[in-house]
């Protein structure tokens, strides 16, 4: 708002016939910034959506391993991959469906709930920070982890009891 009221007093014809002006400091590179970024955003979510679903993709060979993480919560596709990743490991070795999901639930729900734990703190940090919307995306970011981890817990294993996944022979990775 500032750089264009600057710019709408300064950019007159009787001002710009004598001078020329060239637009430098931070104002005018936050503006800069912001006008392509707001113009690129699709191009950037969409690309990162595309890199997730070819990466889960690719992990998991399955189509609901690509779906159910990107319902869950976006934020949540790490917590969902190590869920699903134990998951398959157990069913791989011959589990049972509910045994392979107790076991995939205890071997990475702890460590899920801990990295929650330290993104909710890190993005809750920034509710401390005076400027009014960065304090705003630190309580929203923060609960979004939060629920995202809430989300795997209870609906992730929800999900996994309406699919039919099926027993991959081959381990899951590259091989050499």
């Amino acid at each position: 708002e500032f750089l264009a009221a600057v710019k709408s007093r300064v950019m007159q014809p009787r001002f710009t016939d004598v001078f020329s002006f060239h637009w430098v400091g931070y104002n005018a590179i936050v503006a800069y910034i912001t006008q392509i970024m707001s113009e690129e955003i699709g191009i950037i979510f969409g690309g990162l959506g595309l890199i997730i679903i070819i990466a889960l993709w690719m992990l998991f060979r399955s189509l609901s391993a690509v779906i159910w993480p990107l319902m869950v919560i976006v934020v949540g596709v790490g917590d969902a991959v190590h869920i699903l990743s134990g998951y398959l490991f157990f069913r791989n070795h011959q589990l049972s469906h509910d045994d392979a999901l107790k076991s995939a639930l205890k071997k990475s729900g702890t460590a899920c709930l801990l990295t929650t734990l330290t993104t909710m703190v890190g993005f809750g940090s920034l509710m401390f920070v005076p400027i009014r919307d960065i304090r705003f995306f630190g309580g929203i970011a923060s609960l979004s982890v939060g629920i995202a981890y809430l989300v795997n817990i209870f609906l992730l294993p929800l999900f996994l009891d309406l699919s039919s996944y099926k027993i991959r022979k081959e381990p899951i990775g590259f091989s050499p």
